[in-house]
């Protein structure tokens, strides 16, 4: 059985078919789930992917000896995740205001 590393392929081309679209509707439904949950209370939910990521990029960091490009391309995505998280405690705090009242 062959496994599935980047190190085993040159370029995204190389990559077996299907593997790339998967990759990017994967990434896609975890980016619209971690929005959505960032906008739910508790609060804590919108933590779960970035936390899930950072186990994610550790342990690959463990398994493949990392490059700075995959250092860099970890810390925007990160960083792009606790933006989404801190976007939503806006819209949390919006829902919480009562609405003004029109005398």
């Amino acid at each position: 059985m062959s496994t599935l590393l980047a190190s085993n392929y040159e370029s995204l081309a190389d990559l077996p078919a299907g593997v790339l679209p998967t990759a990017l509707a994967v990434g896609v439904a975890l980016i619209a789930l971690h929005a959505w949950l960032s906008r739910r209370n508790p609060a804590w939910l919108g933590a779960a992917v970035p936390v899930l990521y950072i186990a994610l990029a550790v342990v690959l960091s463990v398994l493949v000896r990392p490059t700075t490009g995959m250092l860099v391309g970890h810390g925007a995505c990160l960083l792009a995740l606790l933006v989404i998280w801190w976007a939503g405690s806006d819209t949390r705090k919006k829902k919480r205001e009562p609405a003004p009242v029109d005398a």
